[in-house]
């Protein structure tokens, strides 16, 4: 495999003089390197394809190419890629990750939401495909738990943990995605069931999206990143992902603030609510299907890959079957929140 410092002189023909592994992002390797004229790059190597079969590579350069085009100054700057070494060289943006609850944390994340909307409008913006794992409808969702879940169950009880995840799935998430499915269509019509959600009330979405894909920058700046997944996408689940993404650990605070921004910026939609409380449940139980993720060996390698740890499997596997069992009812802890 090509090192970053000789996909940087081969892209760039600059000499690297320093190289260091950022440890960030579950499906990729980053590396910051220097090289002698003082510039600084984000070398960034993807291995394999989204879940829904996209290039995470291509994906990710389009929707930079796009934002940096569009003038949005506050993600990184795509310079140059090679598909064969999978590997692309993005400018590097100082800056530290969010430690500390703020509303100016919110107010930030909010903007940028809403300039992606106001983008949305753009001619260029028919060009952006779906985000990944798209979601437009009841039946869409339900469907993408589904496979999801039918994959998971596929997977031999081998050994106790394999065992008490298989017991998870069917003592605890059938049993809640029998309520959650039951009461999405005590909500609406049932010819509604599969009506796809109309083009003017869609957005750009970053997906994966949260304090996790941003720094705070040397002059204050919020930056994101983290394209992998950008594209067209029901802002609902833009909503439902920022809120219920294990990363985060919003205080009610937070929570209130951004959910209320977000209704101030698609308040068009008259429907947005109905179609939050509907589908928070849901997407809380696609989270928990995503958690347990590392059991299948694929997914497995590929954390080893991007962190570059001596993790176990059994260790990896472990942690994240005892956070799918706490998540189970994190969409009843955001409701009371928001609907006291």
């Amino acid at each position: 495999m090509i090192e970053a410092d000789q996909l940087v002189l081969k892209l760039l023909g600059r000499q690297a003089v320093s190289t260091e592994h950022i440890c960030a992002g579950k499906n990729s390797k980053v590396y910051r390197v220097e090289c002698a004229g003082g510039e600084r790059y984000a070398v960034k190597f993807y291995m394999h394809c989204t879940s829904d079969g996209c290039s995470r590579l291509e994906k990710e350069w389009s929707a930079l190419d796009f934002l940096n085009k569009a003038g949005v100054e506050v993600v990184p700057k795509p310079l140059a890629f090679d598909l064969g070494a999978q590997g692309a060289i993005y400018s590097f943006l100082e800056g530290s990750r969010i430690s500390t609850s703020s509303d100016r944390n919110i107010s930030e994340i909010t903007g940028f939401l809403a300039q992606l909307k106001k983008l949305s409008a753009c001619d260029e913006a028919g060009e952006v495909s779906f985000a990944a794992e798209a979601c437009f409808s009841p039946a869409d969702l339900v469907k993408n738990l589904d496979n999801r879940y039918r994959l998971l169950a596929k997977l031999p009880c081998s050994g106790d943990l394999f065992r008490e995840m298989h017991e998870f799935l069917e003592k605890k998430y059938l049993k809640e995605l029998g309520k959650s499915i039951d009461s999405a269509r005590g909500q609406i019509r049932e010819s509604e069931w599969n009506s796809l959600l109309p083009l003017k009330y869609r957005t750009l979405s970053p997906s994966d999206f949260g304090y996790h894909n941003a720094l705070r920058g040397p002059h204050g700046k919020l930056y994101f990143l983290d394209f992998e997944y950008f594209g067209w996408d029901d802002p609902v689940k833009t909503v439902s992902d920022f809120l219920l993404h294990p990363a985060m650990n919003l205080e009610e605070s937070e929570i209130i603030s951004f959910y209320k921004g977000m209704l101030d910026i698609f308040g068009e939609d008259e429907q947005f609510e109905v179609r939050f409380k509907m589908f928070l449940p849901l997407f809380r139980l696609k989270w928990c299907l995503i958690l347990l993720n590392e059991f299948f060996s694929e997914t497995a390698s590929r954390r080893r890959f991007a962190s570059g740890t001596g993790k176990t499997d059994f260790s990896l596997r472990s942690a994240q079957l005892l956070k799918a069992e706490k998540f189970i009812n994190r969409d009843k802890e955001i409701f009371r929140v928001l609907f006291p």
